[in-house]
């Protein structure tokens, strides 16, 4: 009986461990972040009810998807940036880029208020998401028989980065084997945290699951590679984009420690992600509002409103909310 006993009490202690694998005053420190930002991304509604960037729409839903994750409770703010969407997927587009911004929009709100054809809409996301993953396997294994190559020849001295770039390149007028200039074996090579551009730009609309290809890459990307200083291989560049994408696909792995393959103690990834946000924030003009934005604007990251709503999505993920 004794056994029972002693069993049960470190299952206890186990589950309690893992459900709490943010320290209560990081995970306080977070709430208070994300309610800031909150605050501040309710106050910057226009009286149409956009919110950031008018000219994408998809601004407004990622900002009100960040409300709706940090708990808004301002039914009016909320239902005029329903309204406004709506009001624009109705205009539909007139150049690819207004395109995307709806496509996103309609994949941020709800099946059927998105697409008067719900199942058919139901249908087709299905069907883009059963040929994303094919093609996202198909791209795995091919950059892992690549990975292979490159290793032996770096291990040759050659630069096999600089050689591939070139032979693709002479390849479109010729066939002709490109040169392969020696390198020393030892050049730093960097990754690129964000992934490819297609398989990372759907992070901000579609859910993810533990056994999407892009789950497993940021893990193995984040083993070898582990930074929040830059958005790896871009800088500054992207870098709240990179924090939502990273995020989301951690959380959704499951794992809470990133264990480097060069040894060493597992990174809580989750408590140095929040510590991270929650340093960034900057305070507007009372302790009870704050938002995020990028020094460097490129990705449209020096609209406030834009970074705000991926920092807000960044900490719900890290707080597993």
């Amino acid at each position: 009986m004794w056994r029972l006993i002693v069993g049960w009490s470190l299952f206890a202690v186990v589950a309690q461990a893992a459900t709490n694998s943010v320290a209560t005053a990081v995970r306080a420190e977070g709430t208070q972040a994300v309610a800031r930002g909150v605050a501040w991304l309710e106050a910057q509604q226009r009286d149409n009810g956009s919110l950031g960037e008018e000219k994408y729409p998809a601004v407004t839903a990622l900002a009100l998807a960040a409300l709706r994750a940090g708990g808004s409770t301002n039914a009016l703010v909320i239902a005029k940036a329903g309204a406004y969407l709506q009001q624009a997927m109705a205009k539909g587009s007139n150049d690819w880029t207004r395109g995307f911004s709806l496509a996103i929009c309609q994949s941020l709100l709800t099946p059927a208020a998105a697409h008067p054809r719900e199942a058919a809409w139901v249908a087709e996301r299905r069907r883009i998401d059963r040929e994303y993953s094919a093609r996202a396997r198909d791209f795995e294994l091919r950059q892992r028989a690549w990975q292979q190559e490159r290793a032996a020849l770096l291990e040759q001295g050659i630069d096999a980065d600089f050689s591939r770039a070139t032979a693709l390149a002479r390849n479109l007028t010729s066939p002709e084997a490109a040169p392969r200039p020696a390198v020393a074996s030892n050049t730093p090579r960097r990754g690129y945290g964000s992934l490819s551009y297609d398989g990372a730009l759907r992070l901000l609309h579609e859910s993810v699951t533990s056994d999407d290809p892009r789950v497993d890459a940021y893990l193995d990307w984040a083993s070898r590679h582990w930074t929040l200083a830059e958005n790896p291989g871009k800088g500054q560049n992207g870098l709240y984009f990179f924090y939502h994408a990273m995020s989301k696909c951690l959380a959704a792995s499951g794992e809470e420690f990133i264990r480097p393959l060069d040894g060493g103690a597992g990174i809580p990834w989750r408590e140095v992600l929040i510590n991270k946000m929650v340093a960034l924030q900057k305070r507007a003009t009372s302790d009870r509002s704050g938002y995020w934005v990028n020094e460097v604007n490129s990705y449209l990251e020096g609209d406030p409103v834009l970074v705000t709503a991926y920092a807000i999505l960044t900490l719900q993920h890290a707080m597993g909310r």
